[in-house]
């Protein structure tokens, strides 16, 4: 990654990847938001966050072409930085709730949460905060309507 993306993901999300945390990262959210497939908003919302986040073309393209099925989560996330843990389930809430949080990814979320030793009311806290997130959008794009 070049150094603009990297001060992108510092500013977005307060942590420094590599560019192959960035490929590990990306695919752990996306098989976390997958929990009941990806609907065409959630994977738009995957690929508009990569490029916000400023990941190159070649690791978006290796990210969204990554198949979920199979995947195993605790594997993926075994050598996860504690530092990364609320912003990959911060993410994930993000995305997996373009389309409404399901019961499933809610509760992918939380194993996620459990494997990365997140607490349970910092995971509330977070999709919460995805929630005002979504409601601001909205807000804004009525407003400037």
């Amino acid at each position: 990654m070049t150094t603009a993306s990297q001060n992108i993901m510092k500013s977005r999300l307060d942590i420094d990847l590599t560019p192959a945390q960035v490929l590990q990262y990306g695919k752990a959210v996306k098989v976390i938001a997958a929990a009941d497939g990806l609907s065409e908003k959630e994977q738009r919302a995957i690929e508009a966050r990569l490029n916000m986040l400023g990941v190159p073309e070649d690791d978006r393209k290796e990210i969204l072409g990554f198949d979920v099925r199979g995947a195993n989560l605790k594997d993926m996330l075994k050598d996860f930085p504690a530092r990364w843990a609320k912003a990959v389930l911060y993410s994930a809430l993000a995305i997996a709730g373009m389309d409404g949080l399901t019961e499933s990814e809610r509760a992918s979320v939380m194993t996620a949460a459990e494997l990365l030793g997140v607490d349970a009311n910092v995971v509330r806290a977070l999709e919460q905060l995805t929630e005002l997130e979504r409601s601001v959008d909205r807000m804004r794009i009525a407003l400037l309507a």
